[in-house]
């Protein structure tokens, strides 16, 4: 009898710690541990995801034929070394505040494995930015395609562009630390007093509001850009190479303005701001895509990492760049590199051809009897019923259209921070005030954040100007329409798009083409289900205790149709 393998692979101790399993070479199972402790960017050693892996699959750790690592930690550490001598002794407290970090746990994988789950098998360290360009090339159906990353910085690199045939890669060129467009984000970032590595995506949605009137400022000040794809940062103005800050005083200076207080209002100034950082990065962007056709000549390239969670961006590239065609990681950040590092193994070590990602939902189903239990503890607050199949569609979109909030849970959970149609808020786009109710009243978030809009994909072009499949609300795209859907339609006219089949999600689908009937357009708004400071639910319960902790009106877990008392 052939003998079936295993591989895990794990991410952990920076942020969004999570692990995939490839059984045979094909993704059978994937989560972030953020779903199960309920910590939001839980970065601890995934324990609770591994054991729920093993235990799904039905398999204990004896099974496993490798496990994979997303960074080779060693070089790393050596990277860390060498800045700290560089900049001492003004790094002095940046230092002893991460080498208990690295000396703890981050240097010792390996005896972590051992002791926490008695894994004493063969280990795989990728990597880091050769981890996500594998994830990017597998998930987009490509033979072969140019590949660009890029990250803050990892082991040493903060952005590389590489060529994949099949199971080989090439690294062509890499710009290190540094010299960063991620860390350059992220200062511009902190300015505005947003989390770093968190709210990046503020700015982004706070650009349209104002100008970029700053733009010669940071491109003849705060960086050179080279005549290849290259540049570099201008460090008297920056401090994350030896402080805990992201800048430093010149860098207020510079904008004659101090750093936003927590509390203070967002004023012109910041929208200026974000409206000139986010016009400096598509810049940089465009060039780094210009230069790498005209090197390769490929038709195809494939993004991945951080800075391509800029929806706004994307659409540039893809209105401006001389690629046939573009394709945009879904999920591009260390939580997914898992599934590139299983994907590596396969084809570059293993040498065997890896079935083709195409199923975004990687957790375990909740059959009926099992919500129905769950339903059945919360009896004493909730109302609930099993409704037919036709009868849930029409009664939950009637709702939608006479702007009820339905909040809506079905099947298997994304591995993915965003809702794709199984975790999702759903409400009316028609009406303008449901923007600004969810960020208010649900969400608790800033008012000129904008929500996505679900849209059948075949009717697309017919009210955006774009084509084809965009499924994972990675780009934005322009309409003439603005008055016809305003609660999802932002300043500047665009949307975060996301589009959905009948192949992809045959339910949701369904909800999309029923709406139509009732309103006239398949087009809902989809945010992520959960409050502001958790992760999306997971289980049934988290549904329905996020259901009882704020305004909501209704919630459906599979076909049941559930209200408040």
């Amino acid at each position: 009898m052939k003998k079936d393998i295993y591989i895990l692979w794990i991410s952990c101790f920076f942020h969004d710690s999570s692990v995939a399993l490839m059984k045979n070479w094909e993704i059978i199972f994937a989560i972030e541990e953020e779903k199960l402790s309920r910590k939001k960017h839980d970065n601890s050693f995934p324990i609770l995801s591994i054991k729920k892996a093993l235990d799904y699959s039905k398999i204990d750790i004896s099974n496993l034929d490798y496990v994979g690592f997303y960074e080779k930690s060693f070089i790393k550490f050596e990277n860390f070394i060498k800045n700290y001598i560089e900049t001492y002794p003004i790094g002095y407290y940046w230092f002893i505040r991460w080498i208990k970090e690295w000396l703890k746990y981050k240097l010792f994988f390996k005896d972590i494995l051992k002791k926490k789950i008695w894994y004493e098998g063969e280990i795989i360290y990728l990597n880091h930015h050769l981890s996500h360009a594998s994830w990017a090339f597998f998930s987009s159906w490509y033979k072969k395609s140019a590949i660009l990353t890029i990250d803050w910085v990892w082991e040493h690199s903060t952005t590389t562009y590489w060529i994949w045939y099949w199971n080989k890669i090439d690294i062509k060129q890499e710009l290190n630390f540094p010299n960063s467009i991620g860390l350059l984000y992220s200062a511009f970032t902190a300015y505005l007093w947003f989390e770093v590595n968190e709210w990046e995506y503020k700015m982004m949605w706070l650009a349209p509001y104002w100008e970029p009137i700053y733009v010669d400022i940071i491109e003849s000040e705060l960086i050179k850009i080279n005549d290849n794809w290259s540049f570099e940062l201008n460090m008297k103005y920056f401090a994350f190479h030896f402080w805990k800050k992201m800048y430093n005083k010149k860098f207020e200076i510079l904008f004659w303005e101090k750093t936003r207080e927590k509390s203070e209002e967002i004023a012109i100034f910041h929208k200026n701001i974000a409206a000139s950082i986010q016009k400096v990065t598509e810049n940089l962007l465009l060039r780094i895509v210009w230069y790498i056709y005209e090197e390769t000549k490929e038709e195809n390239l494939c993004i991945s990492w951080w800075v391509w969670l800029n929806c706004v961006a994307n659409y540039m590239i893809l209105k401006n760049s001389k690629f046939k065609n573009i394709y945009v990681q879904p999920a591009p950040w260390d939580s997914w590199s898992s599934i590139g590092v299983c994907y590596y193994i396969n084809s570059s070590i293993l040498w065997k051809n890896s079935e083709k990602f195409d199923n975004i939902y990687l957790w375990e189903n909740y059959e009926d009897e099992y919500i129905l239990n769950q339903l059945s503890s919360f009896w004493d607050k909730i109302y609930y019923d099993k409704l037919d199949y036709n009868e849930l569609i029409k009664k939950v979109s009637n709702l939608i259209f006479d702007n009820f909030v339905i909040w809506w849970f079905q099947w298997r959970t994304e591995f993915w921070p965003r809702a794709l149609w199984n975790r999702s808020i759903l409400w009316n786009p028609l009406n303008k005030e449901n923007w600004n109710k969810i960020n208010k009243k649900i969400k608790f978030r800033e008012s000129f954040r904008p929500f996505a809009p679900s849209i059948v994909e075949e009717d697309l072009s017919k009210y955006f100007d774009l084509k084809w499949s965009f499924p994972y609300m990675l780009f934005v795209a322009k309409t003439t329409f603005k008055d016809l859907f305003p609660a999802v339609i932002h300043l500047d006219w665009t949307s975060r798009i996301q589009t959905v089949n009948i192949k992809q999600n045959y339910k949701y689908y369904s909800l999309l083409k029923e709406f139509e009937k009732v309103s006239g357009f398949p087009i809902l708004i989809n945010t992520s289900f959960n409050l502001s400071w958790y992760p999306i639910v997971n289980s049934p319960k988290d549904a329905i205790e996020t259901f009882l902790s704020c305004d909501m009106d209704y919630l459906v877990i599979g076909d049941f149709f559930i209200s408040k008392k």
